[in-house]
């Protein structure tokens, strides 16, 4: 007698979803509002701190704030979690802790509390849609009640 092989809840593979957003192509008159500002920052950084090094530092600080206008925003949504890449930053949450959806203007924020909280801005992971806003919901959907916890879903106040 043979046993087949039972797939245990959560085992199934879903097919990820990636794609990417170019804020910076999006809002061209901000990009290069901050690249001025950059300039300003590095002449200041030259006059106050000294040298080549202050403009360094004031150049190195500003594009990483401002990465998502300058390089584009990658997105995966997976098995294990969700993941937002832009440089040298990367921000993901593993579906069993979200706990709630916010929806955004442009987008869905990921977040691990349970409650509306001040945190919510700096927890979590948001997802910017690129015209593909019933895809990543519908990848969401999936993956939670796949891998996730109990999940509650508000619109952004």
């Amino acid at each position: 007698m043979e046993i087949e092989p039972t797939e245990e809840p959560g085992s199934a593979k879903v097919e990820p979803l990636s794609w990417k957003v170019n804020l910076g192509n999006q809002m061209p008159q901000k990009r290069l509002f901050v690249g001025v500002i950059t300039l300003v920052v590095a002449v200041i950084g030259y006059m106050f701190i000294g040298g080549i090094l202050g403009a360094l530092v004031g150049i190195v600080v500003m594009v990483a704030s401002t990465a998502e206008l300058f390089m584009p925003v990658t997105y995966q949504l997976n098995n294990e979690e969700a993941r937002s890449h832009c440089g040298f930053n990367v921000t993901a949450i593993r579906w069993e802790n979200v706990k709630r959806l916010i929806d955004m203007p442009d987008g869905v924020r990921l977040s691990p509390l349970e409650k509306n909280s001040r945190l919510d801005a700096f927890r979590g992971v948001y997802l910017r849609f690129s015209g593909n806003q019933d895809e990543v919901l519908g990848k969401i959907a999936e993956l939670i009640e796949e891998y996730g916890s109990d999940v509650d879903r508000e619109a952004h106040s």
